[in-house]
């Protein structure tokens, strides 16, 4: 049966398993979403009349509810025979009920996933003490990425086709809520990785927002005083005094103080102490070997094909790769043990990452394993100046680089263990190895369970093994001579075959179950009773608890606190957590590793033989027993911030009572994430934070802020631009309950910061943010300020689209700009410079933002702003490609290609392959068009942003129109004039016209009305092909309404934005002017485009033009 699944984060949608469901009528969808508000349970028909029809029900409304719960079960249940009993929206007693998983319903998983995410930022120790908490850079990035695959599930309004209802308000204002804190621990974290004039920058808002907050004060002198500006700092430290004073009729606090004492003795202490990477707690180098003390049996066939993997890749010199799976016990980490003899016997390098069963886990926890042994240093996340997704994807490829170049010095081995329970950051570092590392004699083989079946970045991962056509090795059962041979080797007793043949039955051939069971023989010392037993374990689980109860008392406590550490367990931990002395619990270890069921790993360090034992155990004992553990071995690790996800693992499992311990601990993991630009470990973790606030009786509404704040910056540098627009909604909601103007300021600009292209999709207008910068900038003094000049810039940005407002946008981008210069701070300015250009971006104003871009490039570069100035170089190239200024188009071009790549800039690379595409299509340089359209199409899957989705389009455009693959784009444009958000219909018809289908190009001129109104980017590409199918169609007024409109732009390229570029517009001054009767006009045009066409090197263009004047006789 197809798997139902329900969004109301947004729209509401259903889905058979990834198929799109129609839902039908408005009130329909309206009862789908009131249904799913109750997420399971019974409602009332009452009740659903009051959400859907409120007081105006109609007449007949138990006919029409009836008809309305019919038509979703259809849209639900296609397959569902008549008379069949529903099974997803079933009737229940007095009314209905939706039955979905709650991993089906968005905003259910939303939930769990904000409460799993809360538990991570302790509190921040002071700001001169150096390091946070002796935090290391993995913790500190670790803050801020466990939260984005929630987030991202928010599409919008939550249950808005339930309007005001009652019950949807609360339970809107209620998932609102969950989506809001984060401030200053990110800042600390942030300053610690020495990125103290950005965070200088960000704090001079928040100071404005939160006037009362000390630390953030403390945090903004600490970060101007680390950037060289101690004079600031002082200015800083004494408006805060004033302040207070008039305010509150207070001194600052001992923080501030102190810290106004270092700053004018230019104290040691504040200067930048970069924290080292963590080790949890020390990196063992995990190489497994084959020294178990029975032998590997029926795997023969398997380690055959892994011991040809490691001939192929030495004779090719290229990596192989491969994947083993099988259920738990089954024997996949024994084979690569078996493996890594015959590695090492061949002198191979063998570097092992075992994931943790533990959520806690560091982020990328199985390359530091890796990096270890191979003699690598971790990546050094504080060496990047922005916490973006292009500084992740650096952090990433240095591993991979890593990786790669220790095969090129010797033959390399890389196993990764339990892929099951790998951080997706882990799991991308693995696909980028996969999809890079083409050389080289490196084998890299995986394992993970294969129930259930891999998804998210797992299933990404296997995918792209199988593009690589790595080998599959899939372990199943023993069989029964093999199941004898183990008994014997692990018990002295050898079993007959009917013996063998029945623990295999009883078994399933499972190795771990085998030896567990022989072991337990032997301790029996009789088989045939054992088996003979009216009632015999019959899963793993029940011999390992047999095993278990035969272990003296100590050994058992022991072994439960160990449980509750993890699989991994170090012994000082244990020791902390039970108040147990380490030499006894070594004595209780010794006795648990002589029956096999724990391992020693190191000095101190110890691992359950199986992940199996560590479940055993840890299910044996109550949870209420296990709660209390818990929070004894989280206070155990207080203050670790190398252990920070650990930390915030047991806290939440300490109980609700825990709830404050859990979500700062949260948001100290967080930050760790963001340490090591783990952004999407970052988002769940302040997810779990937010969604465990508001069980915090101590909780405010300034520690949620803080969290939202925190984890828009998350979700920023993660690339998803969708889902920022949610949390800074909410954002916005929480800032405004505070009555604090500067923090609602602070994230209502969070959509427009380093921004290349406008806030929103093509005319889409946020009229929540609209309104909401308008209110803090008349809330705020008149005064020039830096923090008034970003908002009415972004507030310009936000207008970009409101067709009633270019009078408002244009005021307000020319006092930001006034303001700034102003102001005098060059990086400001350089900022408003960039941000104003791209506001104003419409036909009209090409020489403006020419202006405007080049003054911004030529102070960036005596600043030296890196990303910054490489974003301004690109647009001053998208200028220049405006004019067919070809050659400073080339130069910028190639130089921001080097610098993006260089720092795997996405965000940058997308814009600009765009643009690419264009140029080289009319260039004729086809195949290299594709090679960048292919690279376009992987990064926009990886950068989740709206106005992506219109960049690729063009693209796609762009090739088809030039390689004259016309079959292949009609359509999409088909689909987007009549479904999609630009004004297509012009393009519609001419892509029919160049197609020679002349006869569909006047019938949908005759159905549609081309809209020319649209002022904006795609303006004279729109203008242009207006002229061109006005000439298709033989359509005088739309050739003149073209004419005029493209006129002033003589000269220009006509192009969409920065892509999908159509040659020079007087190409198409001549086509209109030729439908008009203008025929020797049309000729002066077609010469001078002609011109154009020459000099700016697009042989194809010109041919396209001189068919044209052929065709048209001009």
């Amino acid at each position: 049966m197809a798997r139902v699944g329900v969004s109301v984060l947004g729209g509401v949608e259903a889905r058979l398993d990834a198929a799109a469901v129609d839902l039908g009528s408005p009130k329909q969808r309206a009862l789908l979403a009131a249904l799913a508000l109750h997420r399971g349970r019974a409602v009332s028909t009452d009740a659903l009349v009051d959400l859907l029809w409120a007081d105006t029900p109609p007449a007949q409304w138990a006919t029409t509810l009836q008809g309305y719960v019919a038509g979703l079960r259809r849209a639900l249940e296609p397959g569902r025979p008549a008379r069949a009993p529903a099974t997803v929206l079933v009737t229940a007693p007095g009314g209905y009920a939706l039955h979905v998983d709650a991993a089906d319903l968005d905003a259910a998983r939303f939930d769990t996933a904000v409460g799993a995410c809360h538990q991570r930022l302790g509190a921040p120790a002071l700001v001169t003490a150096g390091p946070p908490g002796g935090r290391s850079p993995a913790e500190l990035e670790g803050v801020i990425d466990d939260l984005d695959d929630a987030l991202g599930l928010w599409r919008g309004t939550p249950y808005g086709e339930l309007e005001d209802a009652p019950a949807a308000v609360a339970e809107r204002v209620r998932l609102e809520e969950l989506r809001l804190v984060a401030l200053e621990d990110r800042a600390v974290a942030a300053l610690a990785l020495g990125r103290h004039a950005t965070v200088a920058a960000e704090l001079e808002g928040l100071t404005t927002s939160y006037p009362l907050r000390e630390r953030l004060w403390a945090l903004r002198a600490l970060a101007l005083t680390r950037s060289g500006r101690q004079a600031d700092a002082l200015d800083v430290l004494r408006q805060v005094r004033e302040l207070l004073a008039e305010e509150l009729g207070l001194e600052p606090g001992p923080e501030l103080r102190d810290l106004q004492t270092a700053v004018l003795r230019q104290d040691p202490s504040l200067e930048a102490v970069v924290p080292v990477r963590p080790t949890r707690p020390a990196v063992t180098p995990a190489v497994p070997a084959a020294t178990s003390p029975w032998p590997m049996v029926g795997r023969d066939a398997e380690l055959g094909v892994l011991v040809t993997l490691l001939d192929e890749a030495a004779a090719s010199g290229t990596p192989r790769f491969a994947a083993v799976v099988g259920d738990p016990g089954i024997g996949k980490s024994r084979l690569l043990a078996e493996l890594t003899g015959v590695a090492r016997d061949r002198d191979w390098g063998v570097a092992v990452g075992r994931c943790s069963q533990d959520d806690g886990a560091p982020p990328l926890w199985p390359w530091v394993s890796v990096l270890a042994t191979i003699g690598a240093e971790p990546p050094d996340a504080s060496r990047e100046l922005h916490a973006d997704a292009g500084a992740q994807f650096r952090v990433w490829d240095d591993i991979v680089r890593a990786v790669a170049g220790a095969a090129t010095a010797r033959p390399l081995l890389v196993l990764l263990d339990d892929l099951h329970w790998a951080d997706a950051s882990s799991l991308r570092v693995l696909g980028l190895l996969l999809e890079s590392v083409t050389s080289g004699p490196l084998v890299v083989v995986s394992t993970w369970r294969d129930k259930p079946a891999p998804e998210g970045a797992l299933a990404t991962v296997a995918e792209q093994l199988s593009r690589r056509h790595a080998a599959r090795v899939a372990l199943a059962g023993l069989a029964t001579a093999d199941v004898g041979e183990i008994v014997a080797a692990v018990s002295a007793h050898r079993p007959s075959t009917d013996q063998a043949d029945a623990l295999r039955a009883r078994t399933d051939g499972n190795p771990f179950f085998l030896v567990e069971y022989a072991r337990l023989v032997d301790e029996d010392a009789d088989l045939a009773t054992l088996l003979a037993e009216p009632d015999p374990p019959h899963a793993v689980t029940d011999v390992v608890s047999r095993r278990l109860t035969r272990l003296d008392d100590a050994t058992q406590k022991a072994l439960v606190t160990a449980a509750v550490v993890g699989r991994d367990f170090d012994l000082a931990t244990v020791s902390a957590a039970s108040g147990d002395d380490e030499d006894d619990l070594l004595d209780a270890f010794d006795v648990a590793i002589s029956a096999g069921l724990v391992r020693e790993d190191g000095v101190g360090r110890f691992r359950f033989a199986h992940a199996l034992v560590r479940d055993t155990v840890y299910a044996g004992t109550s949870r209420t027993r296990r709660a209390r553990w818990h929070a004894r071995v989280a206070d155990a690790l207080a203050g670790r911030t190398d252990r920070a996800g650990e930390v915030a693992l047991h806290w939440h499992a300490a109980g609700p009572g825990h709830a404050g311990d859990a979500w700062r601990a949260d948001r100290t993991a967080a930050s760790v994430a963001m340490g090591v630009l783990a952004f999407d470990e970052a988002v769940t973790a302040l997810d779990a934070a937010l969604a465990t606030l508001p069980d915090d009786p101590t909780a405010t509404p300034r520690d949620e802020y803080d969290l939202l704040l925190d984890l828009a910056r998350a979700v920023r540098a993660a690339g998803d631009w969708v889902r920022l627009r949610d949390v800074a909604h909410r954002g916005i909601t929480v800032g405004q309950r505070l009555d604090d103007v500067v923090a609602t300021a602070e994230i209502a600009m969070v959509t427009s910061t380093d921004a290349l292209w406008q806030p929103s999709r093509h005319g889409g207008v946020d009229a929540f943010s609209v309104q909401t910068l308008r209110d803090v900038l008349d809330a705020l003094p008149s005064d020039d300020d830096p923090l008034r000049c970003r908002l009415m810039l972004a507030l310009a940005g936000e207008l970009y689209y409101a067709k009633d407002a270019p009078a408002e946008r244009d005021a307000l981008v020319g006092e930001a700009v006034a303001m700034a210069r102003r102001l005098g701070d060059p990086l400001l300015i350089v900022q408003i410079l960039t941000q104003a250009g791209t506001a104003l971006w419409r036909p009209g104003t090409a020489v403006r933002r020419r202006e405007l871009w080049t003054e911004a490039l030529t102070l960036g570069e005596s600043l030296g702003l890196g990303t910054l100035l490489s974003s301004v170089r690109l647009l001053v190239a998208l200028s220049a490609s405006e004019f067919g200024d070809v050659d400073l188009l080339d130069a910028l071009s190639a130089q921001v290609r080097d610098e993006a790549e260089s720092r795997r800039d996405h965000y940058t690379l997308m814009v600009l392959d765009t643009l690419d595409v264009s140029w080289l299509t009319m260039r004729g340089d086809i195949e290299l068009a594709k090679e960048r359209l292919a690279h376009l199409t992987g990064i926009t899957q990886k950068l989740r942003l709206e106005q992506a989705a219109d960049g690729l389009l063009g693209a796609h455009v762009s090739v088809g129109m030039w390689a004259r693959d016309y079959d292949a784009i009609v359509p999409l444009i088909e689909y987007v004039a009549t479904e999609g958000v630009l004004p297509a219909d012009t393009a519609t018809i001419s892509l029919l016209g160049r197609a020679g289908d002349l006869d569909q190009a006047r019938r949908w001129r005759a159905e549609h009305e081309p809209d020319l109104s649209d002022v904006s980017w795609y303006s004279s590409l729109n203008w242009a092909l207006a002229a061109e199918a006005a000439a298709y169609v033989d359509d005088r007024d739309l050739a003149a309404r073209a004419y005029e409109l493209l006129t002033p732009l003589a000269g220009m390229l006509a192009i969409g934005g920065t892509g999908c570029a159509v040659g020079p517009v007087d190409s198409f001054l001549a086509l209109a002017a030729h439908v008009t009767g203008e025929h020797a006009l049309a000729a002066r045009h077609a010469d001078d485009a002609l011109a154009l066409c020459r000099a700016w090197r697009i042989p194809p263009v010109e041919q396209w033009l001189l068919d044209q004047r052929e065709r048209y006789g001009f």
